[in-house]
């Protein structure tokens, strides 16, 4: 199992530390790899600077293309809430085979579980 972990800047770190941590507890998949993919474009400038959502979707679809291209993932796991808002917006999202899972669904799946 290939599992890319993506975010605008590094705080996906911690989701990926937190998963390494947790599968080597509890390996449901007998053999799983994790990475981190920084979808920033910039290191100047950020998804939040871009005044308009089809930008966004422009570079996060290029960045999602460049995942699957480079690391072929089983899931993309998005750390991001902003790419998580714009992740329906890309052309990636139409057309993948790719799973994909926000952390803004992930977030209202537990609040509504609870």
């Amino acid at each position: 199992m290939r599992i890319v972990v993506t975010d605008s800047g590094l705080g996906g770190l911690s989701v990926v530390a937190e998963l390494e941590r947790r599968l080597s507890e509890n390996p449901i998949y007998t053999n799983s790899e994790l990475i981190f993919f920084n979808s920033l474009y910039s290191h100047k400038y950020g998804y939040n600077s871009m005044s308009e959502l089809n930008e966004k979707s422009k570079v996060f679809n290029n960045a999602l293309h460049s995942m699957v291209a480079n690391y072929n993932p089983d899931i993309i796991l998005i750390a991001c809430n902003t790419l998580s808002i714009v992740y329906p917006h890309t052309k990636f999202a139409k057309n993948t085979k790719t799973k994909v899972k926000g952390i803004v669904d992930s977030g209202i799946e537990l609040f509504n579980n609870t």
